[in-house]
């Protein structure tokens, strides 16, 4: 009876380590599965900040390239005027040498009379 009873406590004692050490396994399942949780969220969110990146910077490139577009035309539009400025100036330096050549003609017929 008393070895019944010895047997009895050491399976007792066995079935509860044996428990023990199945509750410390799903509780290290649950920490993987944690670990595992917080990786994926971790890889997700740095997938998620990389593309927001590659937006911010698609979005600058176009704006330089509007901005680049935009000089590019201004920079037309002041050459274009600085042709009419020097065609205006050419005209009015035509126009004072005509004067000039008309003047000494009327001159030279006065002195003739």
């Amino acid at each position: 009876k008393e070895e019944m009873k010895q047997m009895e406590d050491d399976l007792k004692e066995s079935n509860a380590r044996e428990q023990s050490l199945q509750n410390e396994v799903v509780s290290k399942e649950q920490e993987v599965i944690q670990f595992m949780s917080d990786l994926e969220e971790e890889r997700l969110e740095k997938i998620a900040v990389e593309k927001h990146m590659k937006e911010e910077m698609k979005q600058m490139e176009d704006d330089l390239k509007e901005s680049n577009a935009r000089e590019q035309s201004l920079q037309n539009e002041v050459v274009s005027k600085e042709q009419e400025v020097i065609q205006f100036m050419s005209d009015l330096e035509e126009e004072r040498l005509e004067k000039i050549a008309v003047e000494k003609h009327m001159k030279e017929e006065m002195k003739q009379m």
